[in-house]
């Protein structure tokens, strides 16, 4: 278990991959079909006309988020760090040092009080 992440965040890439392309893909048929209908001459005569709305272009952004999404992941999991192979954990080193005293001595905390 080398990577043990790698395989299900390239199943994840994979997926987001493949829905931003299925959304782009249905959105663009639909506008397509929209077009094709408004420029048609047997629906010229009918008062109802479909137009480009804003669920087209939502669509459209959503597709290219998950695109991105993708992308982005696909290019991150590429640089995954291996796996400690032992299971156990280790914590983090500690970056700063509390103020320490000899036993028996109290620590003077001073106060700033600002007006």
């Amino acid at each position: 278990m080398l990577f043990a992440k790698s395989l299900p965040i390239g199943s994840f890439n994979s997926r987001r991959l493949i829905s931003g392309v299925l959304t782009c893909v249905c959105v663009s048929w639909y506008a397509a079909e929209v077009v094709r209908e408004y420029y048609s001459p047997y629906y010229q005569t009918q008062k109802l006309r479909y137009t480009l709305g804003a669920c087209l272009y939502v669509g459209w952004v959503a597709s290219v988020f998950s695109l991105i999404a993708g992308g982005l992941m696909a290019c991150c999991s590429c640089f995954a760090k291996p796996v400690d192979q032992t299971g156990q954990y280790k914590p983090a080193k500690q970056q700063f040092s509390y103020p320490t005293s000899a036993p028996g001595q109290l620590i003077k905390i001073s106060k700033i009080i600002c007006v």
